[in-house]
């Protein structure tokens, strides 16, 4: 938790269920809180201030490249675009205005479903990335061998499979290694 006055900080403990394990890190030293979070590696981040500033969404940014998990911050006054600066730091939600025990609770569970939905949208786009690279390394690959070897589309991609099953390798690695190879081959 990171809160720079106390009454916030009570704020926050009130409403965190009973057993909850707080690290209180230091409000002014925003620069460590990347290495304090990779240290103590907390389930959620809890933060409370005025204003943030760039050095606070500078610290939240590396901490969802690093070591992501939900973020919320509670804020006294909004400042033009920083809901938008927040959430693009990492932030899973921005509270204006409405730090009290009461809110606490429900806040942290959207946050931390919120967090979850981001997360697996991330990992469904990071494969869906991979798997469109792969097609089109194994195209590149067939039409490769379908030029130099005067094969059809239908017997290139069954080569490839072939040597894949054989090798018990993925038919991207295959395909990486017959484009690999081709400069060398007639």
């Amino acid at each position: 938790m990171i809160a720079h006055r106390e009454a916030d900080r009570a704020q926050i403990m009130a409403g965190l269920p009973q057993g909850a394990i707080v690290h209180l890190a230091p409000a002014e030293e925003n620069r460590a809180l990347p290495a304090q979070v990779e240290t103590v590696r907390p389930d959620m981040l809890i933060g409370a201030c005025e204003v943030p500033d760039d050095t606070l969404l500078a610290a939240f940014r590396m901490i969802s490249e690093a070591s992501p998990l939900p973020v919320v911050l509670f804020t006294e006054k909004d400042r033009t675009q920083m809901a938008h600066r927040a959430l693009a730091a990492g932030v899973s939600a921005y509270i204006v205005n409405g730090l009290t025990a009461e809110r606490i609770l429900p806040v942290t569970q959207v946050a931390r479903e919120r967090f979850r939905m981001t997360a697996a949208l991330h990992q469904e786009l990071r494969k869906s990335r991979e798997e469109l690279a792969a097609r089109k390394v194994i195209e590149r690959a067939k039409g490769l061998l379908m030029e130099r070897r005067g094969m059809s589309e239908q017997a290139a991609y069954e080569a490839m499979r072939r040597l894949a099953m054989s090798k018990a390798r993925p038919l991207r690695e295959i395909a990486e290694l017959i484009l690999s190879v081709s400069d060398i081959l007639p």
